[in-house]
């Protein structure tokens, strides 16, 4: 078997190995640093893993898999909902464009919820697991700089490998916003009504909601996810 003594060449980087115990080996290398387009020297960021191949593999790296949590606004006005669809343009779609640019590995992204066409969204969370060199101040400023206008992500952090913005949400906020007035600005996020509105009557309505409820019948046919949902808190405010 090859030594694993020496230098390799990954990519732009230079990779030099030296054997420090008769297991273990030391790597140092030229690593892009957070934000810096000349790198800098040292020993790999933590979580880079070593190991030496078998028969004829002199050395391989492995950078660690990490998981971030992305909070996201968006206006949903031009895409068909969040969830990545064939031939349409979606949020999901677009973060997986953005991180594509990046020299990394391949994303794999989980939304908190999936909203459907038109709908926007003030603070989706998602989270997304990549090998990437980047910390979050620097993912954050890459990914508003790739995205479009009508995606922002508002911060990025790291997180634990186990996190999942759809399993560990606790809680998920909708809100539905009517004018009563012919408006030409707010027409993108303001349902328009005309007449006025029985206040008192739809917070009757909706405090029927609350509780736990089987929607079912709101889902669609094949639909693995579950269907029973607990509804915490209902209101009607008038700004």
């Amino acid at each position: 078997m090859p030594s694993l003594q020496g230098t390799f060449h990954t990519g732009a980087h230079a990779w030099v190995c030296r054997k420090v115990a008769p297991d273990r080996f030391r790597l140092s290398a030229d690593l892009p640093g957070d934000g810096a387009s000349k790198g800098r020297k040292g020993p790999p960021r933590p979580g880079f893993r070593t190991s030496g191949l078998g028969l004829g593999d002199a050395f391989c790296y492995y950078p660690a898999m990490r998981n971030f949590k992305l909070t996201i606004e968006y206006d949903g006005t031009d895409f068909h909902g969040w969830q990545v669809q064939p031939g349409c343009r979606t949020v999901q779609g677009e973060l997986y464009r953005a991180f594509a640019e990046f020299d990394a590995g391949e994303a794999r992204i989980t939304g908190a919820g999936r909203t459907d066409a038109g709908v926007h969204a003030a603070g989706q969370v998602a989270s997304v697991k990549i090998d990437i060199g980047l910390g979050p101040g620097v993912l954050l400023r890459a990914l508003n700089a790739k995205l479009p206008r009508d995606i922002a992500v508002r911060s990025v952090e790291e997180a634990p490998l186990s996190f999942s913005a759809r399993f560990d949400a606790l809680s998920r906020t909708y809100s539905y916003i009517f004018i009563t007035k012919r408006t030409a600005l707010w027409n993108r996020y303001y349902y328009p009504l005309k007449g006025g509105l029985d206040i008192d009557a739809m917070r009757r309505s909706l405090r029927a909601l609350e509780g736990e409820h089987d929607f079912s019948s709101f889902a669609n046919a094949g639909d693995d996810a579950g269907t029973i949902c607990r509804m915490i808190r209902t209101g009607v405010e008038r700004s």
